[in-house]
């Protein structure tokens, strides 16, 4: 299996494993193996799996780390964009209002009101409303005069220009980090996979070592990762939390 088919199967192993479950089943398998390291060992686990075991639980909590400092910023990037979405609304509200009272003021008879009027509902669709801004940029440009008396001493164009600018560079940098997201989530999901697979070789070969008896095998079980899926399952099918989101919810539970 060439490197990134091997990444590729990894990712999807992890994929949908919550984080905290799973780095709270390599620490239940860590003591496990640690009690129970010199029949183990005689059965054919090397230093090399043991350390592996410790290595990918401490890479998937620091991945998880930085994914929650992505996630912070994330949520920055949003609420730039959902204030400069306010902003521009705002923008577009005051002048369909004054619009129609300064084309009449000025006589400026080829215009109407229409020619404010958006091409279907903007809503808070940031794309939507940065090409209606574009588009009625010049008929403000055009009013500029008597639009003025309005805007408290600055240039009607030059506060659209800037509203405009303002939702284009928080569009942008949402956009970066949509786009950021997606190595970042792969990292995080070939590192569980990995950690997920250890778990279970050990956890084989646990009860190869110990069968006969039922008392210790019984000990090589994924019971706490189970537990953890069947919550992070409860709370996205009952909508209170994203698939993302539900990962970060059992941290600690």
């Amino acid at each position: 299996m060439s490197t990134a088919e091997e990444r590729e199967r990894l990712i999807k192993k992890g994929k949908n494993e919550p984080v905290a479950g799973l780095v709270d089943q390599g620490e239940y398998t860590t003591g496990i193996t640690n009690e129970h390291k010199l029949e183990l060992t005689a059965g054919g686990v090397s230093e090399e799996k043991f350390g592996k075991l410790s290595t990918s639980i401490a890479k998937v909590a620091a991945l998880m780390a930085a994914r929650r400092e992505f996630q912070v910023d994330s949520m920055m990037a949003t609420n730039i964009e959902r204030e400069a979405i306010c902003d521009a609304k705002e923008h577009i509200f005051k002048m369909r209002n004054l619009v129609p009272m300064v084309i009449r003021d000025t006589k400026a008879n080829d215009l109407t009101a229409v020619h404010l009027a958006p091409a279907g509902t903007l809503g808070r669709s940031s794309t939507k409303i940065l090409g209606y801004l574009k588009t009625s940029r010049n008929l403000v440009a055009r009013l500029e005069a008597g639009l003025a008396p309005y805007f408290g001493g600055e240039s009607p164009t030059a506060v659209h220009d800037k509203v405009t600018q303002a939702l284009t560079d928080a569009q942008r940098g949402q956009e970066t980090k949509r786009e950021g997201l997606t190595p970042e989530a792969t990292d995080l999901y070939e590192a569980k996979g990995e950690l997920l697979e250890i778990i279970e070789d050990l956890n084989r070969i646990g009860r190869v070592v110990f069968r006969g008896r039922a008392e210790i095998a019984a000990k090589f079980n994924k019971d706490i990762l189970l537990r953890a899926r069947r919550r992070t399952k409860t709370a996205k099918d009952a909508g209170e939390v994203t698939g993302a989101e539900a990962e970060q919810k059992v941290v600690g539970g």
